[in-house]
């Protein structure tokens, strides 16, 4: 990553710190991860309805 200009500044690690690992399946679990992104893919998102600009011409002339 480096060699890509990623340069990042990483945190100290978890011996220093003492906080405790969670393997990946665990924590999917923890986060309720797969219902949530069930119900992110299911959601159906609408833009609002936008005024043609010729109409908008009309009101502000």
């Amino acid at each position: 990553m480096v060699s890509n200009r990623f340069n990042l500044e990483r945190g100290k690690p978890k011996e220093q710190t003492d906080r405790e690992h969670y393997d990946l399946k665990d924590f999917k679990l923890m986060t309720n991860f797969e219902d949530t992104k069930k119900k992110l893919e299911n959601m159906k998102l609408e833009l609002p309805k936008v005024p043609e600009l010729k109409d908008m011409k009309k009101i502000y002339g």
